[in-house]
């Protein structure tokens, strides 16, 4: 790096801590900061080399950043993940594997969806024409299979009505909402503060909020809220109040009359938005797709940029639509720099609900052919893998946004003149909590940090050795010594492992090294599954014999035995590597010497 502008870049970070920083500008700046470290190439020769120049030092300011604390480190580590949520590059986003789904693959269910809601052309054409009997007969059949998920639902819901009704939950929803101004999908403990410690009426104090945030961040989600006060409700009966509680079956011949006698609708003048609006008629839908039409130069299922916002003077059809109200809906929906008619609708409409709002963009009528339908059933595909293209707009590059490959930083790794430095980053990205086999190769990481923190499946390598061991006295004939390993495995847990233990065992004048694994089950029996036990111990030597049983106070314990345990030493080793059986549990054990068992 030129020197003069690395010593430069010091003498202005010496003032850093004198400067007021808001969680904003700290992601406006790391995504600036990542744009520059990725762009390394120019028009020629001497603009790459200037480039490069740039990308180094944008380089090292990230460095400086996270490196060494000072007074604004918190407030960049937080919208570090921030970032990391928004372009799903998470720990739980890289482990995650999708349930089975009886109802066929991700595209297979986008597909039901928009016949079931018929083609927007097959509408069209259908407003003009008189119904067909088959028609007629697939609309029954639709309405029937809505009823039928209908009573389901409410069947489900039952057992727990006494807890939560369907009635009181969409009031709770709607507390939750009118807190949640800005249709984050969440709320911050300031903001519950300011509610005096209340959502929809119902108490929910500042200890209730610590006890469900699953981590260190300072905001809970609705779905957290639930559970915190209804935690005997199981959570999948949750995940479907939220989906399917107020969704009211509707047949399609219906909804085909409500569009066609929208089309035969006004717009309205001097219509008059409110946020606090909770539904919008179908006349308020025209007014507003209208308004929008004119501002992208097409039909709503375009996508407004900015460049057409300041156009239009930061308004659509004369509502205010301001740059900061782009930029934050484009940060949470945005695609490339762009949001849709549904993600404006979300800015002015927070309390709308989400079902609502679906329903207004599906009876949308695009201009558009098939071709767009797929390009955006390919879009929603994408979204949903590891690491999604949904990038965050870079301030002052209109059009350009951060995206998962510009968070890359291999080619420091590469280099040997910042590979330290590179290393020494993402050791304190770790230790802040943010996963960073994203930032670099996540098949290479290991070679660079071994143990990473975040990461929550994890080998544990010698975490605890053998005691000594007093003598003790024993039977003559067929004498048997026993050595207990007791872990902090609850009986009941549903941790999965597997435990190795190696050393000498000179008592016998032999090699130590036997493996065993198991799963804690929740209502295991006795002889679950039959011959379980069979198979989960292997002894590769003869230093000693190992098996597991559960201690009297409900943990499991392995156990050692052999004919002699003189002058005996050993480490244990446990592999925790079962995503959600096992993955970050916080293994300890003790060790003792005795016959009896624990």
């Amino acid at each position: 790096i030129n020197a003069e502008y690395m010593g430069a870049t010091m003498e202005y970070f010496r003032y850093f801590g004198l400067m007021s920083i808001t969680n904003e500008d700290a992601l406006d700046f790391l995504c600036i900061l990542f744009w520059l470290i990725q762009r390394r190439i120019g028009d020629n020769d001497l603009d790459s080399s200037r480039c490069c120049i740039v990308s180094d030092l944008a380089f090292h300011v990230l460095c400086m950043l996270f490196s060494k604390p000072h007074k604004h480190y918190s407030t960049f580590l937080s919208a570090l993940h921030l970032i990391a949520n928004h372009l799903n590059i998470t720990q739980n986003d890289y482990t995650r594997r999708p349930p089975p789904n009886d109802e066929g693959t991700y595209a297979d269910r986008i597909a039901a969806y928009k016949a079931e809601l018929k083609n927007p052309k097959e509408q069209k054409s259908r407003a003009n024409t008189p119904s067909k009997p088959e028609d007629k007969a697939r609309d029954d059949v639709i309405y029937a299979n809505r009823l039928d998920d209908r009573k389901v639902f409410l069947a489900e819901i039952e057992p727990f009505r006494r807890q939560l009704t369907e009635d009181i939950f969409l009031s709770l929803k709607s507390g939750f909402k009118a807190l949640d101004a800005k249709n984050l999908g969440y709320i911050g403990v300031d903001v519950l503060l300011a509610a005096g410690e209340e959502i929809g009426g119902k108490k929910f104090d500042i200890n209730m909020f610590k006890l469900a945030k699953k981590s260190k961040r300072d905001f809970i989600s609705f779905k957290e809220v639930l559970m915190t006060w209804y935690p005997q409700i199981p959570v999948e009966l949750i995940d479907l109040f939220i989906e399917k509680a107020g969704v009211l079956p509707v047949h399609p011949a219906q909804e085909l009359n409500n569009y066609e006698e929208a089309q035969n609708t006004e717009p309205i003048r001097n219509y008059n938005l409110r946020r606090d609006t909770v539904a919008l008629s179908e006349q308020e839908l025209i007014t507003l797709r209208a308004a929008y039409s004119s501002v992208v130069g097409g039909n709503s299922r375009y996508r407004l940029t900015l460049p057409d916002l300041m156009a239009s003077d930061e308004s659509i059809g004369g509502h205010e639509f301001t740059r900061d109200m782009f930029n934050h809906a484009c940060l949470l929906y945005g695609v490339n720099g762009a949001i849709t008619f549904k993600d404006v609708l979300k800015e002015w409409f927070p309390l709308i609900d989400e079902t609502e709002l679906c329903r207004y963009v599906v009876n949308e009528q695009p201009e558009s052919d098939d071709s767009e339908d797929d390009q955006d059933t390919a879009s929603i595909l994408k979204e949903t893998s590891y690491g999604h293209e949904r990038g965050l707009p870079i301030p002052h590059m209109d059009g350009q946004s951060l995206t998962v490959d510009k968070v890359n930083l291999n080619i420091f790794l590469e280099r040997d003149n910042t590979r330290y430095h590179c290393i020494t980053l993402l050791q304190k990205l770790d230790e802040g909590g943010i996963y960073v086999p994203s930032f670099c190769d996540a098949m290479r990481i290991h070679l660079y940090l071994p143990f990473l923190i975040t990461n929550t499946t994890k080998v544990y390598r010698d975490f605890i050795t053998c005691p000594r061991r007093h003598r003790q006295p024993k039977p003559q004939q067929d004498p048997i010594s026993y050595i207990h390993i007791r872990t902090n495995i609850p009986n009941t847990s549903e941790v999965m492992y597997r435990i190795m233990v190696e050393g000498y065992n000179y008592g016998t004048n032999s090699v130590i090294k036997s493996e065993i694994v198991g799963c804690s089950r929740k209502n295991k029996g006795k002889n679950y599954p039959e011959g379980w036990m069979d198979n989960v111990a292997v002894n590769h030597a003869e230093g000693a014999c190992i098996s597991q049983y559960e201690s009297s106070d409900g943990f499991v314990v392995i156990l050692l035995k052999s004919d002699s345990f003189f002058n005996v030493g050993f480490s244990v080793s446990a592999w925790l590597v079962t995503h959600g059986y096992g993955a970050g549990w916080p293994i300890e054990a003790s060790i003792y010497h005795q016959d009896d068992k624990l």
